[in-house]
């Protein structure tokens, strides 16, 4: 296996899409509790609930990463822009219409009646173009319009390279400006369907990407000489924790109390929790890689490497699950949440999402593509693959 690709960033993807599992799961929990003032299964539903939002912005973040590791050293010509959006748009686009056309009727069968043809016409395209056919899908939507931007972002960040050291903040820049001047002025739909909402993540990757090779060692906790990275990654847990339980904290407040709380407090607390969510997961990612079984790491590469599918269905099972079976007593409540909506509905996610990729011809179209090459852990792979990689080297792959 080539000492430069990265399998520690498929751990990072099922990190990603458990924590949007818990999510997912625990959002029904909060709402049945939310009037409960004082009790414990609201606030540990609150807390899961906040504490795992980086499961999405952590999925942005890697989307950036991996294209700029991967093109960032290449030309710009006509065969990488069509070798790019081959592979990115089209693995993504057709599986989002066919996932969004399946909540659009799934939707108009359980809480609706059946559209006119003119009616679907126009209802499904609005939501096919806002990434609302499903609150999850909006993801999506804001992947593709980075995928757009990529060739023009890219083609900047080659000619005025001064600029990349400045990335995260260039990015935190823009993101805030769209956040303050919407929050003032504009006063968008669908905000969190701009891709402006989510340049901090976005540029952050794109550094990370750009720089990996250079940064390597202090983002996996391999060099730890001096005392800048010590100070460092201090710096980010603090913040990290901080902004965690802060925000915890005033979801709490806002949703038994309704306490008014500015909505820029919340994107700030949001946006400091999932960025560095985000970064540690890195570490964490990792760390795993480094120390733990391979008995353990090679399952959880090859749930990340179906993670966009499992991403794309399990609402369906969560929406199945509390018509038909969600209780009310917190006992049998916290059954539900933990052994069906999270374990049970991963579960059957990953084994079908698996199976389809094993052996549904054109899988591609639903549930998204994996790597040529499935990746794994020797069984006696070395603890840490820690070889120098080339900066200058053309292309450089991260099983992308």
């Amino acid at each position: 296996m080539k000492s430069n690709q990265l399998n520690e960033i498929y751990i990072m993807r099922a990190l990603a899409i458990m924590a949007v599992l818990m999510v997912h799961a625990t959002g029904t929990a909060v709402v049945m509790f939310q009037t409960a003032a004082g009790s414990t299964s609201f606030d540990l539903y609150n807390s899961l609930n906040t504490l795992f939002r980086f499961g999405t912005p952590t999925f942005i973040l890697l989307s950036a990463f991996v294209i700029f590791y991967n093109y960032y050293n290449r030309p710009i010509d006509s065969g990488m822009i069509k070798r790019f959006y081959s592979r990115r748009l089209m693995y993504i686009l057709v599986p989002y219409f066919f996932v969004s056309l399946g909540y659009y009727w799934f939707k108009q069968y359980v809480y609706y009646d059946w559209p006119t043809f003119s009616e679907f016409l126009s209802t499904f395209s609005f939501q096919l173009l806002t990434g609302s056919a499903h609150a999850h899908l909006y993801f999506v939507f804001i992947s593709i319009q980075f995928y757009l931007l990529f060739p023009i972002l890219l083609y900047a960040f080659q000619r005025y390279r001064f600029l990349t050291p400045y990335l995260v903040i260039i990015g935190l820049a823009i993101q805030w400006a769209f956040v303050l001047l919407n929050n003032w002025y504009f006063q968008v739909p669908f905000k969190g369907s701009w891709s402006l909402s989510y340049m901090a993540y976005f540029f952050t990757g794109a550094y990370i990407g750009i720089y990996f090779p250079k940064i390597r060692g202090w983002l996996t906790a391999q060099d730890v000489r001096g005392w800048m990275p010590k100070i460092s990654w201090a710096l980010i847990w603090s913040i990290w924790g901080a902004a965690t339980m802060f925000h915890v904290y005033i979801w709490q407040q806002n949703r038994l109390f309704g306490a008014p709380i500015d909505s820029r407090i919340f994107e700030l607390m949001w946006n400091a929790q999932t960025l560095t969510s985000a970064i540690l997961l890195f570490k964490v990612a990792f760390l795993i890689y480094k120390y733990f079984s391979w008995r353990i790491i090679n399952p959880m590469i090859q749930l990340g490497v179906v993670s966009f599918g499992i991403y794309l269905y399990h609402p369906f099972l969560l929406m199945i699950g509390e018509a038909l079976w969600l209780p009310s007593a917190p006992l049998p409540v916290a059954v539900f949440i933990f052994g069906y909506s999270f374990a049970a509905v991963l579960a059957i996610c990953w084994l079908g999402a698996h199976l389809m990729m094993k052996y549904v011809p054109f899988a591609w179209m639903f549930v998204g593509t994996g790597p040529r090459v499935m990746p794994f852990k020797e069984h006696n792979e070395s603890p840490y693959h820690d070889d120098e990689e080339n900066t200058s080297e053309p292309r450089r792959s991260v099983n992308s």
